[in-house]
């Protein structure tokens, strides 16, 4: 008898290429530091040209202590800066798709 996980595979969602983030915005991952984000918040702050007033910082899963840790070291350094967190959840629904005739699409 086969496993269910040899009979199925995940079918991979295309993201869309025209969606384009905004420049105020920063996506933060795991994988990077805090202080790259930290320069990078400052540079959009200090920049005369873009004038930005407001940043958006995002993050999800295991980047979320890196997001809390670089919002408040952002906040200490630039002076009169405020804070607005907004916690807002995504649902993901995976699709697998049978390797084998017969079964439903799950």
């Amino acid at each position: 008898m086969r496993s269910t996980k040899s009979v199925y595979r995940r079918v991979l969602k295309k993201r869309d290429e025209d969606e384009k983030i905004p420049e105020n915005e920063i996506r933060l991952t795991a994988r990077g530091t805090a202080n790259r984000y930290i320069a990078r918040a400052a540079e959009l702050f200090l920049d005369k040209e873009k004038n930005l007033d407001t940043i958006i910082l995002k993050a999800a899963g295991a980047a979320i202590p890196v997001l809390c840790v670089a919002t408040e070291i952002i906040r200490r350094r630039v002076f009169e800066l405020h804070q607005i967190t907004n916690i807002t959840y995504s649902s993901v629904v995976d699709e697998y798709e049978p390797t084998e005739e017969g079964l439903d699409v799950v």
